[in-house]
């Protein structure tokens, strides 16, 4: 089925968040968003109600629709429910996977990888905002990946509105220090493991390692709001 125009600025919308081109607390301006997604306002305003209801968003009354400023204990409750969802979500993709999908995902991590060995080898101590961009981007497909593997279209929603919420307003998105040489070879590496046991097909070890993924990402993202 072909996308609807309402379709296209949810999705629009989604992604401004993740490259942190809406930042948290902001008002919405639709002409001004429904001129950058090139579509009409009323797609837009469905959109944005969608959003809403997703908690991204929220009204105001007298003052229209704001970026949600999601909190500490609401940053928390979204890693506690990841840290649960995500696992079962690759026990499942290791059963599911495709080969296609595999080789996508590690098109992805040899991305990754180039991105680190640039930081290294031009002795910088992080990322450019171009890179960390990039590197945003292959973090969402990457996963979106491995959602869509586990063939169970509940989760995937489920997952993906959670890990919207929690990743649109992490600080190291916005910020390209943050992806340092060292921060870079470790996610690098976890994420090979992750393809290496997916192509496996080890259901129970591809869990683990989410599991670990996801509790490395929640102390990386929480210890920099506190510091």
């Amino acid at each position: 089925m072909e996308p609807t125009l309402a379709d296209r600025a949810y999705q629009g919308l989604r992604q401004k968040l993740v490259r942190g081109e809406l930042q948290a607390g902001q008002r919405l301006v639709n002409r001004v968003i429904a001129k950058e997604l090139h579509v009409s306002q009323t797609p837009l305003r469905e959109a944005i109600n969608r959003l809403v209801s997703e908690g991204v968003f929220e009204f105001v009354p007298g003052a229209g629709a704001y970026v949600h400023k999601i909190d500490f204990q609401e940053l928390l409750q979204l890693y506690d429910l990841r840290e649960h969802l995500e696992p079962f979500a690759a026990r499942r993709a290791a059963r599911h996977i495709t080969d296609a999908e595999l080789l996508e995902m590690e098109t992805i991590c040899a991305d990754w990888r180039r991105i680190a060995r640039q930081i290294r080898d031009e002795g910088r101590a992080s990322a450019t905002p171009d890179e960390m961009l990039r590197w945003n981007d292959n973090e969402e497909r990457f996963h979106a990946l491995l959602l869509l593997a586990s063939r169970n279209r509940w989760l995937t929603a489920i997952v993906g509105n959670l890990r919207l919420l929690a990743m649109a307003f992490a600080v190291q998105r916005q910020n390209p220090q943050m992806l340092s040489l060292r921060a870079a070879a470790i996610t690098w590496r976890e994420h090979v493991r992750i393809v290496r046991t997916l192509r496996t097909g080890d259901e129970e070890r591809a869990e683990q390692m989410m599991r670990r993924h996801v509790a490395f990402g929640r102390s990386y993202v929480l210890e920099s709001l506190q510091g």
